[in-house]
């Protein structure tokens, strides 16, 4: 088959921006231009800014949210609470979630640049510095050095949840254990179930990402499960859909291209953009739903203050086509979302549980 005007851009295409009247244009929308055309061509200047951009900090610390927020539910209800024996468990709880939300990211990369690179039809149409994908397809780092890296916080995030086993016992072992193989094999030879389609890498990352991370945390902090501690999953497992799924929009023509079948090359780019404005809002719909059955407190309601946020952008964003900057912005508000929800959810249950 001959090739189309598809194969030669591992991405979106970069829309450049054009000089324009000071007098005319908005000077913060000027200033955002700026800092995404810094943001996504300009080559990290240091070693720092190089491994911040290849570490996602705040993209892994969106993906942490349930191993926190679990922890604070388990918190909520204890009572009293033994700080005095949780500080370790919480330490080791915040170092071996991390290190292995932080590996898990680096290899995912690592593991989508390998496939890419099996295909000649692959090629970025000018250098681009967005993702890790991009730093390693643009020379930037070692797949060599990403690889150590990501297998080195893995060993560190193992070592913590050794020493918990030591303080709570095994069992808690079985959360970390399925969740990171989910986590893990999503894009890892030989399995690679993201690249499945039919929803396969959408389900293992509501798993792996969601109910697992936050089941267990609850668990390692309070020692029991409950209904409510499931039910408090559904949230935060869609996030984890909605964060993977939305930063799989900035390389949704590289996996076409590489026959990578997440959702959006299987259904779209239109229809899975109103899938997940759907589920943006289903995030908010079941935080209320679980206040109304009475097994959350009314103050967790502050959450909804998050939705209007995580929503705007979506009315933004419409075509068969996006700019590459549109797709970072979606990436950005998702991420920002996600957090702002995570703060308002984990301060609603200390003001609830020590102040209210």
């Amino acid at each position: 088959m001959q090739a189309t005007e598809h194969n030669f851009s591992s991405t979106q295409r970069f829309k450049q921006l054009a000089g324009t009247d000071a007098a005319t244009e908005d000077a913060t929308l000027a200033a955002q231009h700026r800092w995404l055309q810094q943001r996504l061509l300009e080559a990290p200047s240091s070693r720092w800014r190089l491994y911040m951009r290849l570490l996602r900090p705040r993209f892994s610390l969106a993906l942490f949210a349930p191993t926190l927020c679990g922890a604070l539910l388990a918190i909520w209800q204890l009572e009293p609470v033994p700080w005095a024996a949780l500080k370790p468990v919480l330490l080791l709880l915040l170092f071996g979630s991390g290190g292995t939300v932080l590996g898990v990211n680096l290899l995912h990369e690592l593991h989508d640049f390998w496939w890419a690179q099996r295909s000649s039809n692959v090629q970025l149409k000018q250098p681009i510095y967005a993702t890790g994908y991009h730093l390693l397809a643009t020379g930037q780092i070692s797949p060599t050095v990403v690889m150590w890296l990501g297998y080195g916080l893995l060993w560190l995030g193992l070592g913590c949840y050794l020493g918990l086993v030591v303080q709570r016992g095994w069992p808690l072992m079985f959360f970390y254990v399925v969740g990171l193989l989910l986590t893990y094999t999503y894009s890892a030879p030989p399995v690679r179930y993201g690249y499945w389609g039919w929803g396969i890498g959408e389900l293992g990352i509501f798993l792996g990402y969601g109910l697992l991370p936050l089941l267990g945390s609850y668990y390692i902090v309070g020692q029991q499960l409950t209904k409510m501690a499931l039910l408090t999953t559904i949230p935060f497992g869609i996030a984890a859909v909605l964060l993977l799924g939305n930063y799989n929009v900035l390389h949704h023509r590289r996996d076409w291209l590489m026959h990578k079948r997440t959702s959006i090359v299987a259904v779209g780019l239109n229809r899975i953009l109103s899938v997940h404005a759907i589920l943006t809002l289903l995030i908010y719909v079941a935080f209320l739903c679980i206040v109304s059955l009475a097994h959350l407190p009314v103050i967790v309601l502050v959450t909804l203050g998050a939705l209007p946020l995580a929503m705007r952008i979506y009315s933004e964003l419409r075509g068969d086509e996006i700019e590459l900057e549109a797709s970072f912005m979606l990436y950005r508000a998702t991420v920002t979302g996600i957090l702002w929800t995570t703060l308002l959810f984990g301060i609603a249950l200390l003001v609830d549980r020590f102040i209210g």
